[in-house]
């Protein structure tokens, strides 16, 4: 489901459907500008180390230290950008290295008595064009709200929706008159415990430690002095930050009737002293009971001393730390450190510095913005993510963790491991984190201290106590930069790998901004956008023939008594490409429309390891989550769906300041644009959340109190009915599929490592099969396949035996890199409902809901059945080639004599959509029907003006047409 001004969207070659907002559909090419709406950073917001909280409302907090190595971080990534290129050329040119005229460089076709073509070899041939990618939108996607959701919807929708506020959420308002009423989004029901999982199942030693080292770290300045707005048990807005609260909670001072009769500091104390709940009970003290105390003990002018240093301390409080210690959220809220990087090639350096067009691909349009108009080639984005490092130290500490508490002999036997999570991964032990080593040094302290102060002083020890022993060596981490040094681009480059990016099932929260930008390494040119080259050989770009034709000049002549029209003869001229069309009489002169498309390199998101630490803890591994312990032997993980972050965008460059469709940056000739000027920003899949929301909301609540949509039972697997393996029926019949090996020159959808055997004879086998059942051609059937990437996928490799695996029943096509499409998850029981299951299917496109609407012969997944009467509900499935080929030939064949909603033109591309009658054999169709069916297929007409609120595909007629025509006997 989309948000607020989005809408769902498919690119070309796109797995699936993802939300985009309207404007980028309304406006594709106009750039972002100087001043995106993102966050500053706190410091430079507040003028000095101050964070915010909650986290990011105004700003991002400042990052301490990076793990170094590289490869600990979980790589995702982005869409690449896709590029149209398109010119005109004609048969000579005066300047033929930069017109690359079709004497040079032509393919195919030119026209009547014209020469043949050169083929396109020479490397002078090659087009490039300058395209970047603009992250500076993107969000976290997961993890805590943004500051417009919490104003905007109740406390347990944020609960149910982030694993921030569902584990470690709690009120600012501590009033009395405080009432969790939320009338945004909650009907005026009540909301839930206000004080969530973590607070209410942590021993309270375990939190006032927690609060004493994030105190003590933030008085160190080891994480940021953040501030945090509350309201106290009065009902008086207030503001304080941790090193306030620190420095007066460090002064207060308690009594007691046992040794040693008084504590300073002891909620500062690290750990905290043994008497920490009589000190949290005493945070609103009354100073001259406390002095009648002193004097009842005989602690002398000591604690007269101290005494009067608590109550000048807690006077700036107006006498009352209650209501800050109570409001304090004790959490390291630095920023972790993620990067989006982008690392260039030779091949696109040489086109960007050394061809002779590399001056055309320039970015005028944001050289203010670089200080140059040639960007580098690989540029490193640095993101700062909030929220992951407070989940990380609330789940995973070993001493103040949620996850050790519960199971303090897994932190040691599974956790602390070298085949553990991150920081034990890159050398670490527990008896080496902060948190540890510092705990037992202040307990010796504080032994040794009053060991000595009974036999000599027994009340100087007040005075000589050591309270500062953080030191810096002691708070550090192995694998870890220093103190505000990030890694430098050479080593985040590193991480890079231009990887085949699928596009899984996946959503997106309304989250806070990582101020993704150029900030941190020096040496790299200040550029937060990612450029690259996209090209595309000579021999690989598509030359139309378009010929440039009118009629002879008309002249009238008159004598003395009448007049008649005489026609010039058409001018001659064979280096102009000028003759006279031997067939219509025109004046014509050869020209060529010259297309192509180059998809781009993939951006990397280099998430932080903390990121995945928290995925495998809660509940991705089986040894030792979260997740496990609760449900040992309970129903399987819920679906494993990615979190997208919108929105990275895609533009061309243009060698010109403004956006000037004439001129792009493209080289040495013609114009691009980008067919996908918006993708998602894949991040570590939402899993953790996820199941962590089953966890909270329904497993553990009874059926009554579930308030969550999500909490329907899962479908318990049934198993598969015994599946025959032959394929023998598959005979062919009267529709023929011809001219296979041309199967590469659709470059626009094939890549041919995907197709090492062009049409293997078994899908050509069940094209024509099911061509032939249902009298629809079966290059019509294949040309579906093109359009819906099923010859461009690196998951996808046409070999005859994949082929025969994928068609027999019970088989499965893969549905992304290392993922099996899974028959039971796209059952028709599993998507029966309107909206579920929305995931287009690589191969034919179907959608699974679509794919089982109806029952008999209106429904498309029996079409199967009239081939292999075999197959049953039960064993057919979106996910089976043969299966998903039959619905589609249904589908086409039904969809002839359909028009859809949508299609409010009697025309689409200047074809007819009026056709009623379903052809009778695969020669009854036309043109006008091939395309009526295909319009029926996708749902609405692609053509400028005609296509409503779904995106243009001004080549769809061809990309229709060319296969059908190609690949159709007798062409």
């Amino acid at each position: 489901m989309c948000l607020a001004g989005e809408v769902c969207i498919k690119y070309p070659m796109d797995l699936d459907l993802h939300c985009v907002p309207q404007s980028i559909i309304d406006d594709p090419i106009t750039p972002i500008g100087d001043n995106p709406d993102v966050p500053e950073d706190c410091w430079k917001q507040l003028g000095s180390q101050n964070g915010i909280f909650p986290p990011n409302s105004s700003c991002w907090n400042h990052f301490q230290n990076a793990q170094v190595d590289i490869m600990q971080y979980e790589r995702t990534c982005i869409y690449e950008p896709i590029a149209h290129y398109s010119s005109k050329r004609y048969l000579n040119s005066d300047t033929p290295d930069i017109d690359q005229p079709f004497s040079k460089c032509g393919i195919g076709d030119s026209g009547p008595g014209g020469p043949p073509a050169p083929g396109g070899a020479d490397p002078e041939c090659l087009i490039a064009m300058l395209v970047y990618t603009d992250v500076r939108e993107a969000e976290t996607g997961s993890y805590g709200p943004s500051p417009d959701t919490e104003a905007n919807y109740s406390a347990d929708f944020i609960a149910q929706n982030y694993l921030y506020t569902s584990l470690f959420g709690r009120p600012m308002d501590l009033s009395d008159s405080y009432d969790p009423q939320n009338n945004a989004g909650n009907d005026g029901r009540p909301t839930r415990e206000a004080y969530r999982t973590y607070w209410r199942l942590l021993p309270a030693s375990n939190q006032a430690n927690l609060r004493s080292f994030v105190l003590n770290m933030a008085n160190k300045d080891q994480i940021d002095n953040i501030n945090f707005d509350f309201v106290d048990r009065n009902g008086l807005k207030k503001k304080t930050d941790f090193k306030k609260l620190y420095n007066a909670l460090s002064k207060q001072v308690i009594l007691f009737w046992h040794w040693p009769f008084i504590r300073v500091g002891c909620l500062t104390d690290y750990p905290v002293c043994p008497e920490y709940a009589q000190a949290t009970e005493s945070l609103k003290p009354m100073f001259q009971e406390l002095r009648e105390l002193a004097l009842d003990l005989d602690l002398g002018f000591l604690a007269d001393a101290a005494i009067l240093t608590y109550e000048a301390a807690i006077s700036a409080f107006g006498n009352d730390l209650d209501g800050p210690y109570a409001a304090f959220v004790p959490f390291d809220f630095n920023s972790t450190r993620s990067y989006i990087v982008k690392k260039k090639d030779e091949k696109e350096e040489s086109y960007y510095g050394d061809y002779p067009w590399a001056p055309y691909l320039i970015d005028a349009d944001n050289a203010g913005r670089y200080g140059t108009n040639k960007p580098g080639l690989t540029n490193v984005s640095r993101e700062s993510v909030p929220y992951v490092g407070a989940i990380y130290q609330g789940l995973l500490s070993p001493k103040f963790g949620m996850f050790p508490a519960l199971q303090p002999q897994w932190i040691v036997d599974k956790y602390a491991s070298p085949s553990g999570i991150s920081d034990y991964r890159i050398g670490n032990t527990l008896q080496t984190l902060p948190e540890v080593k510092l705990a037992q040094k202040g307990y010796l302290e504080r032994v040794k201290e009053e060991t000595i102060a009974i036999v000599t002083n027994p009340f100087g020890w007040l005075w000589n106590k050591i309270t500062d022993f953080f030191t810096n060596d002691e708070l550090k981490k192995v694998g870890y930069t220093e103190n505000e040094i990030d890694n430098l681009n050479e080593k985040v480059k590193d991480g890079y790998a231009n990887i085949t990016c699928p596009l899984p099932v996946s959503y997106h929260l309304i989250a806070p901004k990582t101020a993704a930008g150029d900030r941190g390494d020096p040496n790299q040119r200040p550029a937060d956008d990612h450029h690259q080259v996209l090209s595309i050989r000579g021999d690989k770009l598509s030359w139309n023939y378009d010929p440039q034709c009118h009629p002879p000049t008309e002249k009238e002549k008159c004598d003395a008594t009448h007049c008649w029209i005489e026609y010039d003869s058409c001018p001659i001229n064979e280096v102009e490409g000028r003759y006279k069309d031997p067939g219509t009489g025109m004046c014509c002169r050869r020209r060529w429309t010259v297309e192509g498309i180059s998809h781009g390199k993939t951006l990397n998101v280099l998430n932080n390891p903390k990121h995945t630490d928290i995925k495998e803890t809660v509940v991705n591994n089986d040894q030792y989550s979260f997740y496990k312990m609760i449900l040992p032997d309970g129903v399987d993980k819920t679906v494993n769906a990615s979190i997208d972050a919108p929105i990275a965008r895609h533009f061309v460059s243009y060698r010109v300041d403004g956006v000037d469709a004439g001129a792009t940056a493209t080289g040495p000739n013609g114009n691009s644009d980008i067919l996908n000027p918006a993708e998602p920003i894949n991040r570590v899949n939402n899993l953790a959340q996820d199941s962590m929301h089953l966890l909270q909301n329904c497993w553990t609540v009874p059926k009554s109190l579930q308030n969550s949509p999500r909490c329907m039972p899962l479908l318990t697997p049934t198993p598969t009915p015994a599946c025959g393996t032959d394929l023998s029926f598959l005979k062919g019949g009267s529709c023929k599929l011809c001219n296979t090996d041309k199967i590469t020159q659709f470059t626009r959808y094939v890549h041919e490592s995907q197709v090492p055997e062009n049409i293997p004879k078994t899908l050509q086998d069940i094209l024509e099969t099911v061509g032939s059942t249902f009298s629809v051609p079966p290059s019509s059937v294949l040309a579906v396949m093109l359009h819906e990437g099923a010859f461009n996928r690196s998951f996808l490799t046409w070999t005859d035996a994949n082929a025969k695996e994928w068609a027999v029943c019970g088989g499965a096509m893969p549905i992304a890199d290392g993922q099996m499409c899974d028959p039971a998850m796209y059952s028709a029981e599993a998507c029966s409902s309107s909206g579920s299951c929305d995931i287009s299917i690589a191969g034919f496109g179907w959608r699974p809901y679509y794919f089982w609407e109806g029952e008999g012969e209106t429904a498309n997944w029996t079409a199967v059945q009239e081939i292999d009467p075999s197959r049953t509900k039960e064993t057919i499935s979106p996910c089976n080639l043969l299966d998903a080929a039959a619905a589609t030939a249904k589908a086409l064949s039904r969809g002839a004599a359909y028009v859809p909603p949508t299609v409010t033109s009697d025309t689409c591309f200047e074809l007819p959509m009026t056709n009623t009658s379903i052809p009778g054999s695969c020669s009854s169709w036309t043109d006008a029907t091939v395309l009526q069916s295909h319009v029926s297929y996708a749902g609405y007409c692609p053509e400028t003006g005609k296509n409503g609120i779904y995106p243009p595909l001004d080549t769809y007629k061809e990309d229709v047409l060319d296969p059908y025509h190609t690949f159709s006997c007798g062409q």
